[in-house]
């Protein structure tokens, strides 16, 4: 009867749609039950309505940033076509780093923004026997990980690459690692000039991991205006996104925009997605965000709890041709 209820409250208003049809949802979810065929009717109802109003990439305003995250959900259908199953050959992940591999070297190409002192993911991928480069610019750590990679990379015919340098367009930082008033910080590029100084020019990049504790949302913004078809060199992007405030999460547009540009313009497809609580001073999720529905839904035994700082998309491409804008 509540359920019937929640629909029938429904109007031709879109927002007061969306809200009610989440709340509805979201009990649903929170006691590990699949969606009744009336609410998923009346999700696919809005959807359309929602697209008929001029979205013409497919994807409607940010009232369904939510669904976006759909994968960490029962996906909708309209996020279910942007899931994919795991590709074949793929090396699961460790428990150390949560990362999958998928890589059809040697040769290959593997660049990891972040490394937080933990190697696990560098050195899994030079068993396959690729080359990396891992970025990362705190301060704090640049002894240890120079120690660090140096022996890794003598172990391993020299393929670890690493540079003290990090992705972004800001050495602003407030993490685990700041000392006082000092910068926590030192150099950082835009990613089309970490492949410029470090990849051979249109060389493929197999996998790019990226982990920089906020970081992603500049980078991406800074990609979609200055060179949006740098993508077309990644088979495997794996992005762990920050949606707590202390994490450079500034607004639900720069999160639509990222995954704009992934999942629309060049055609990645989720194909593992997870959720990270995080440290406990980075559990501040972004109101804006909480206000559309993030997070706080439970999925059978995947719980994201309110509070979760930051969610982990991998996401695959079998060829750049997959997507229009690296047909041109």
């Amino acid at each position: 009867a509540e359920r019937t209820a929640a629909i029938a409250r429904l109007t031709n208003d879109t927002s007061a749609a969306v809200d009610a049809l989440s709340s509805a949802a979201q009990r649903h979810w929170s006691a590990g039950r699949s969606l009744p065929t009336g609410i998923k009717d009346r999700l696919a109802s809005i959807l359309a309505r929602d697209r008929s109003a001029g979205d013409s990439d497919g994807i409607p305003g940010n009232k369904w940033v939510r669904m976006l995250l759909g994968p960490l959900q029962e996906p909708s259908a309209h996020v279910r076509k942007f899931v994919t199953g795991r590709p074949a050959g793929c090396e699961a992940a460790s428990k150390n780093d949560g990362w999958d591999l998928c890589v059809r070297g040697p040769p290959c190409t593997v660049f990891s923004i972040g490394v937080g002192g933990d190697w696990d993911f560098e050195e899994r991928a030079l068993r396959l026997g690729c080359v990396v480069h891992s970025y990362d610019p705190t301060i704090a750590l640049r002894a240890k990980h120079q120690a660090a990679a140096r022996a890794i990379s003598a172990a391993n015919g020299g393929r670890l690459h690493f540079h003290y340098m990090g992705l972004g367009a800001s050495i602003a930082y407030n993490g685990s690692y700041v000392n006082g008033a000092a910068p926590g910080l030192s150099e950082v590029r835009q990613l089309d000039a970490l492949f410029k100084a470090h990849a051979p020019r249109h060389a493929a990049i197999d996998v790019l991991k990226i982990d920089c504790e906020g970081c992603e949302y500049e980078a991406f913004n800074h990609l979609v205006k200055s060179a949006p078809r740098l993508l077309c060199r990644v088979r495997q992007l794996s992005i762990e996104l920050h949606v707590a405030s202390s994490m450079q999460m500034r607004k639900a547009d720069d999160l639509k925009r990222l995954l704009r540009h992934t999942w629309i313009d060049h055609r990645f497809r989720v194909f593992h997605a997870s959720f990270n609580r995080g440290w406990s001073d980075d559990r501040g999720v972004l109101p804006e965000l909480v206000r559309l529905g993030v997070p706080g839904v439970t999925r059978g035994r995947h719980r994201v709890r309110p509070g979760a700082c930051c969610y982990m998309l991998q996401m695959w491409r079998a060829e750049p041709r997959d997507s229009k804008l690296c047909r041109r």
